[in-house]
């Protein structure tokens, strides 16, 4: 790393960097002592760290990083209640989507939950949000995302993997980061006429949290997208037609639904 830094002119302050093993098993690269060192110096070791918005532990459950965004978020809504006196639904929208929501939605498909404690943790700050307004306290939480037509968080986590799945397989991000895209006809000899034709090779999981892997998660959801979804021929359209065929399916307006496939 030091010989990397140097001849790219990027020189790292070796207090400033640390290291972090990922996964169960914890491999020990030089040494027995598993030390590692920059320009001479021993790098601390670190259980967590954020990059780019999103904290990463070195057991990728995500929890760290599921708790910060549920406080933040709490705590941007508080400051809302605090700096309006009067808040309906007509003001509430715009301020939510635009600076609580969008706590809970970045990059989500890194960091998608799969524990239930974590999805409910994630919905009950909208559940709070939305029992806040004039004539919505008495209303259950389905009712209430209803009348405002907001869906779940959950939803839209499923509807922001399906968009990035778009993107990977039409070219949208560069190919060469999207290797793990793998489609039907590209890798079986034989498949199925049923589906789509951009149906996706399903990949095998041995553990729950590599079950939740991206790559592996999203394949059956977008197998069972119709044609025409998957056909669109730009992101807006693509869009349009996912929100149409998925307008009935219950976890638009209930977290605990699921999406059972195509609508007609």
């Amino acid at each position: 790393m030091g010989t990397w830094s140097d001849t790219w002119l990027l020189r790292m302050h070796p207090e400033k960097c640390k290291h972090m093993h990922i996964g169960r098993h914890q491999r020990i690269m030089e040494g027995a002592t598993g030390t590692y060192k920059l320009l001479g110096n021993n790098l601390m070791k670190t259980d967590k760290e954020k990059d780019i918005g999103v904290t990463i532990d070195n057991e990728l459950t995500f929890d760290n990083h599921i708790s910060e965004k549920v406080n933040k978020a709490n705590q941007i809504f508080g400051l809302l209640r605090r700096t309006f006196n009067f808040m309906n639904s007509k003001s509430f929208i715009p301020l939510y989507k635009s600076l609580v929501r969008t706590q809970l939605d970045y990059a989500s498909s890194v960091w998608a939950p799969f524990k239930v404690k974590d999805i409910d943790r994630l919905e009950a700050v909208q559940r709070r949000a939305t029992k806040s307004l004039p004539g919505m306290g008495n209303l259950i939480y389905p009712e209430r995302l209803r009348i405002l037509k907001l869906p779940t968080l959950s939803y839209r986590r499923a509807r922001g993997d399906m968009i990035e799945l778009y993107k990977m397989i039409n070219g949208i991000y560069d190919k060469e980061a999207c290797t793990f895209i793998q489609l039907w006809k590209d890798v079986a000899e034989r498949h199925s006429n049923r589906g789509n034709s951009k149906m996706l090779f399903p990949q095998q999981a041995k553990t729950q949290l590599r079950s939740n892997a991206f790559k592996i998660r999203t394949v059956k959801l977008w197998n069972s997208l119709p044609e025409s979804v998957v056909s669109a021929p730009n992101t807006n359209t693509f869009k349009n037609r996912l929100d149409k065929n998925w307008q009935n399916q219950d976890i638009v307006y209930n977290y605990k639904g699921n999406i059972t496939g195509s609508d007609p």
